[in-house]
């Protein structure tokens, strides 16, 4: 039996101390509702920005949108040969770091404009460029008011409206009737907006449809608001679950959305490629394909017990997964518990260079603490060095990672404008000069800030971030 390296996995030489049926007995096979995913009754968008690091450089530098634009993070010479005749800028890969900082703002904007259209709903970032919104409210009180209506509902070419939430409803009162032409206007305008998927399109009489059909124009508004007060275009895809959304969201790009409905999803997971399936395109997948399975499809029709005896407790989620069934909610983010900056380079075995980096990592990390500290009225109290050595016996920490480091205290702020990237730079300087034996020739160096203390606060104000080794 093989155990794949998961984090849920934890021992399995303790699940290999046991017979498999035991396991059997102890993790019962997982049981598919009849009907498959026809009990559904949330609505997931899941929202993706289209090149989204090109859009925010079209907008920068003035390009027009048919104009062809690629971001080049290096000024290598191979890559800028292939990129034919585009325009935009690079940097020099011996001297600089890309900067990411434009990109953040740009995501921020994006989110807090999603968040302020999606009162009620709960939103969760997954990247810089893609969210998933639980819009279950803001559909209820989209459907209660076509229900109640003999006209057309806001249509998803009105980019000034958004859908409220009615505490009054909820998923389960949206299920009873068929609606009148107002319900009509709304599967219309659902169908209008997205590519529907599922046998016989919206139907009016189907309970969940008409639930998806609000969130299709939810999302189709969304995205239209996204265009019109920001400039950026999204694809997105609306399902019973975030798995499901997701998929939605990649199957008609650019600038579409894809309404994906329950007696859809057999078919089409069936020929779906387990890489285009969120959490099988690593080293599950490559265990399941191990097995004989390439796609869901093919993974579905593996025994559970094949799967508990290759996977052990992962085996339920494999099993759930490529079926299309997955319960995990969408769950707002908190405030991030670490800002870092790091680079990997050429082999450096003097200080001159190592000191330039530490300068331009220094400065980035600067700035994002200011705009953090802006944010969230707090700052960090630790600095640690993170650095990788390409010297034998020194490269890989203690807990099996190829980095080492070092934490010391993060200095004070001179000035309400926080800790200067400089005074940052010669801090960083200093952990490193402490390391020893010297870790030369450096490979990779990371600048993080941690342990934020909010400015102002009382007790309990200062949170602990994911503990860094002291010097190992």
């Amino acid at each position: 039996m093989s155990c794949i390296e998961d984090a849920s996995v934890s021992n399995c030489d303790a699940w290999d101390a046991g017979g498999v049926a035991d396991k059997v007995m102890a993790l019962a096979t997982p049981t598919v509702p009849q009907g498959g995913l026809q009990l559904a009754n949330r609505v997931i968008l899941h929202i993706d920005l289209d090149c989204f690091y090109a859009q925010v450089e079209q907008k920068r530098l003035g390009i027009p949108r048919d104009v062809p634009c690629a971001v080049q993070q290096w000024n290598d010479g191979e890559a800028a040969a292939a990129s034919g005749d585009v325009e935009g800028s690079a940097l020099d890969r011996g001297s600089s770091k890309a900067c990411l900082q434009r990109y953040r703002k740009a995501s921020a904007q994006i989110m807090r404009l999603l968040g302020q259209l999606s009162p009620g709903c709960l939103l969760e970032k997954a990247s810089i460029d893609e969210v998933y919104i639980d819009a279950t409210p803001a559909a209820v009180a989209e459907l209660a008011a076509a229900e109640g209506s003999n006209t057309a509902p806001a249509t998803a070419a009105d980019a000034h409206g958004h859908a409220g939430h009615d505490p009054e409803h909820d998923a389960g009162g949206a299920a009873a009737g068929s609606g009148g032409p107002g319900v009509a206007a709304l599967l219309a305008a659902a169908a209008g907006a997205s590519m529907v998927l599922g046998e016989g399109g919206l139907r009016p009489d189907n309970a969940y449809d008409r639930l998806a059909a609000a969130g299709a124009v939810i999302a189709a508004r969304l995205r239209g608001q996204l265009l019109a007060q920001l400039g950026f275009t999204a694809s997105a895809g609306i399902g019973p679950n975030k798995l499901l959304a997701k998929i939605g969201s990649a199957k008609n790009k650019p600038n579409q959305q894809t309404l994906l409905l329950p007696r859809a999803v057999e078919a089409l997971m069936q020929d779906l490629p387990l890489g285009k399936v969120k959490g099988l395109g690593g080293k599950l997948g490559a265990a399941l394909e191990a097995l004989g399975a390439a796609t869901a499809g093919a993974a579905a029709g593996l025994s559970y017990e094949a799967l508990l005896a290759h996977f052990g407790p992962k085996a339920r989620w494999v099993f759930n997964t490529v079926r299309g069934i997955d319960e995990e909610p969408v769950t707002p983010k908190d405030k991030v518990k670490s800002i870092n900056s790091c680079k990997s380079f050429e082999p450096l075995s003097s200080l001159p260079p190592l000191q330039q980096w530490l300068g331009v990592l220094a400065a980035e990390l600067a700035e994002r603490m200011a705009e953090d500290e802006d944010e969230h009225a707090r700052r960090p109290r630790s600095l640690v060095l993170q650095y990788r050595s390409a010297a034998p016996g020194l490269s890989g920490g203690s807990r099996g990672t190829p980095d080492r480091s070092i934490r010391g205290a993060m200095p004070p702020a001179a000035s309400k404008d926080g800790v200067s990237a400089d005074v940052i730079a010669a801090a960083a300087l200093a952990l490193f000069r402490r390391i020893t034996p010297a870790p030369w020739p450096v490979v990779r160096l990371a600048l993080v800030a941690t342990e934020f203390v909010q400015q102002g606060g009382g007790a309990g104000a200062a949170v602990a971030c994911a503990r860094v080794p002291t010097a190992s």
